[in-house]
């Protein structure tokens, strides 16, 4: 029976991973969040760059961390120091393990959730815990401690200071506002409690639906 549980815990664990590594891949492609963030803070006005210039730098950047994009970097219109460029293969990393993270997670859920289809679903509580509670704890210091936060999440991620970019040899910088950063960070959370809240849904409806097993 414990052994029964812990497997169950850890395929509510591998749920909301699985569900954070969808949640940052959509926010990373969502470009639409982008142009509203750059048109609402009037950054073509306020750097004096076309719109269509800084969306090209952006879908250049974005094409770089997809899995199957260019091995290396070079924005179309802007210089690039070397520290810039290595930074920019440290995020690439991160987000190419929550790509890869999908499939990967996909298939370990699906093979769980087949495996557990005469039991009581109480992976979907498991994982609506991790997909609801602790994305809300980091949230709200996003929210509320946003400065603090993310200075936090730089020095836990990179093992050195190269994410401080100077204007001068990075200008892709100022078309990367930290609102933008925010905003993703919200969207991310938003997702994770969407999906917990999905979760509770699924497991409310298999209670009210009774299962096929007789194990718990």
């Amino acid at each position: 029976m414990k052994e029964h549980k812990i497997r169950q815990l850890f395929l509510g664990v591998v749920l909301s991973l699985t569900a954070l590594s969808v949640a940052v891949t959509a926010t990373l492609h969502c470009r639409p969040l982008y142009v509203r963030d750059i048109r609402s803070l009037s950054l073509p006005e306020k750097l004096g760059i076309p719109e269509e210039t800084i969306l090209r730098q952006f879908d250049t950047l974005i094409a770089y961390n997809r899995i199957g994009g260019p091995n290396e970097l070079a924005f179309p219109d802007l210089p690039s120091s070397e520290q810039g460029l290595i930074h920019f293969r440290e995020v690439k990393r991160i987000f190419l393990f929550f790509q890869w993270g999908i499939p990967v997670g996909a298939a370990l859920s699906a093979f769980g959730i087949f495996r557990f289809r005469k039991h009581k679903a109480h992976y979907l509580k498991y994982a609506a815990f991790f997909s609801l509670l602790l994305p809300a704890a980091f949230g709200a210091g996003a929210v509320f401690f946003w400065d603090a936060f993310f200075l936090l999440f730089h020095s836990l991620m990179f093992a050195n200071d190269y994410w401080l970019f100077d204007m001068r040899d990075d200008p892709v910088i100022l078309l990367l506002p930290d609102t933008y950063f925010y905003h993703c960070a919200v969207m991310i959370v938003g997702i994770l409690i969407g999906f917990g809240l999905l979760c509770l849904l699924f497991l409310a409806n298999s209670r009210r639906g009774g299962y096929n097993g007789s194990n718990g």
